[in-house]
């Protein structure tokens, strides 16, 4: 065995991520027993989260768990609180979707200066720029996809 793989960790393992402490664990069951799930208020769901942030127990399915199994519903309770969901990001754009009207205009327009005349390398080129520069486009990005 050489001294370089003993010394990293076995493949396939997983790095957890603790568990929520005992005194966590203490600190919500005790937190939730002076609510009544059926009768929350705004004002009492502000309290739990507080109370929860105040001791170090971030959202997380355990906490989740441990609310469930209390007869609460974290989801509710953190909207009720006026928390917003975590919003994931929106996905990034795909490029070269298709033009837009305004691209199909611009690069019209663009093209009705060659009517007549052969298109080179050269032309194509700086016809490609100009639309990347005007549309934000990624230099490196065709216009267009013309793969299926």
């Amino acid at each position: 065995m050489n001294p370089i793989s003993s010394s990293l960790p076995p493949p396939f393992t997983s790095i957890q991520k603790p568990a929520i402490s005992e005194d966590q664990y203490h600190t919500i069951s005790e937190t939730l027993t002076s609510y009544d799930p059926e009768n929350l208020t705004a004002e009492k769901a502000q309290s739990i989260i507080e109370t929860f942030s105040s001791a170090g127990i971030a959202p997380s399915r355990e906490l989740a768990n441990v609310m469930a199994a209390a007869g609460f519903d974290a989801h509710s309770v953190g909207e009720l609180a006026g928390n917003e969901p975590q919003q994931r990001p929106p996905p990034p754009q795909a490029q070269n979707q298709g033009f837009t009207e305004e691209m199909l205009t611009t690069l019209e327009s663009l093209l009705e200066e060659y009517q007549g005349e052969d298109i080179d390398g050269d032309v194509i080129d700086s016809i490609t720029k100009t639309m990347q520069e005007l549309f934000g486009l990624a230099p490196s990005s065709a216009l267009i996809d013309i793969t299926a």
